[in-house]
């Protein structure tokens, strides 16, 4: 991608996720991307509000689903450094050390969430009676932020996975265990 035109490769992915290349050009939907990357971003920034671009509703709550679930990050990742710009290139990490406190609430309200479906898994097997209570719910507001992680370390989706079959397959300490390895994993990001 030069910034005006996309690559016939690009061009492909556009296609498979039913986006148009002729009239999402690279600037615009790198900026729509990057905000959907922000937190507390909005549908209504970029089409009614103050946002960095202007587009309509329907193509707004696309990319932010496509954003949110990690289908567009190769949108911002190939994009060229300006100056000020994260030396590593990657935009991720200029939000994890931009927003150092909602990267760590984000987590924190993962690894209560996983505590939580396991929790739930033992009451319905009758192995409990009640829940722990937990001080903040996992929910839109985090996702960004955890997802970022995962779609960039293949071994914690490896544990997601694991972990989701042990549920299924009501094996509650063996998702409890994994749930303690992606916690700890997920705090080393965070840390970093």
């Amino acid at each position: 991608m030069d910034g005006i035109t996309w690559n016939s490769e690009e061009v492909k992915k556009l296609r498979r996720l039913r986006l148009d290349p002729i009239r999402n050009p690279p600037d615009k939907l790198r900026s729509l991307v990057e905000h959907f990357l922000t937190p507390r971003a909005s549908v209504f920034a970029v089409t009614e509000g103050d946002g960095p671009v202007r587009v309509s509703k329907t193509l707004a709550r696309k990319v932010r689903d496509l954003t949110l679930e990690g289908a567009l990050g190769w949108v911002v990742e190939d994009r060229l450094l300006k100056e000020g710009d994260d030396p590593s290139g990657e935009p991720w990490a200029t939000l994890l050390w931009r927003y150092p406190k909602e990267f760590a609430a984000a987590v924190a309200a993962y690894q209560s969430e996983l505590e939580f479906e396991v929790q739930a898994k033992e009451i319905v097997d009758g192995g409990r009676v009640n829940f722990t209570r937990q001080a903040t719910r996992y929910g839109t507001d985090h996702k960004p932020f955890v997802e970022t992680i995962f779609n960039r370390d293949s071994g914690l989706r490896d544990l997601r996975r694991s972990r989701r079959a042990a549920l299924d397959s009501d094996d509650v300490a063996t998702a409890r265990s994994i749930s303690i390895q992606i916690g700890e994993l997920l705090d080393g990001w965070v840390s970093a």
